[in-house]
């Protein structure tokens, strides 16, 4: 499974292969807001769905709104008690368990070849933090483009424009 990937064939090899983190470096078979809301009020599902899926959180995957001030509401509707720092904490530590090593070993090899990797992500700075450390991206990887870093998201044409760019920059003849 590649993922998202963004190539050029040279020689029948891949010359770039962009894969996609959630989903496909990261797996999730629960989603820690549907595990921790069992542990919260009645209103904790909706209101941790609300922030998961709304556009206040798109704008933290932009980097335009945090993550750490933003969440708080929804955290105090769900009748979370401690810290958004703790819960960001138990939420990594959750997803952490999702993180597919074998398949990191495989592109960490691949991009010692003459095929570069590279990542492209939606992510807010904390998180990206979080699995840069836990996934050792810088050390798998060419480069990896995230959202926070680009003031846009997938699937918005300026973010793939900028990705690509990028990846121009590292590989002149990828079309």
């Amino acid at each position: 499974m590649l993922g998202r990937r963004a190539c050029a064939r040279e020689d029948n090899m891949y010359k770039a292969l962009l894969f996609d983190i959630d989903g496909v470096l990261l797996i999730h078979k629960k989603l820690f807001i549907d595990e921790i809301a069992k542990t919260l009020n009645e209103n904790a599902y909706s209101a941790l769905h609300d922030f998961n899926d709304g556009r206040i959180n798109v704008l933290c995957d932009e980097g335009i709104k945090d993550p750490l001030v933003e969440i708080k509401p929804y955290l105090n509707r769900a009748g979370w008690k401690y810290s958004v720092d703790e819960y960001l904490r138990q939420e990594y530590l959750f997803e952490q368990e999702g993180i597919d090593y074998n398949l990191l070993d495989m592109i960490s090899q691949i991009n010692k070849k003459k095929t570069k990797c590279f990542i492209g992500s939606n992510q807010n700075y904390h998180r990206k933090a979080f699995l840069i450390e836990k996934m050792k991206i810088d050390e798998i990887v060419a480069e990896a483009y995230f959202s926070c870093d680009f003031g846009t998201s997938k699937p918005n044409k300026m973010y793939w424009e900028k990705a690509f760019s990028k990846m121009n920059a590292k590989l002149p003849s990828l079309n």
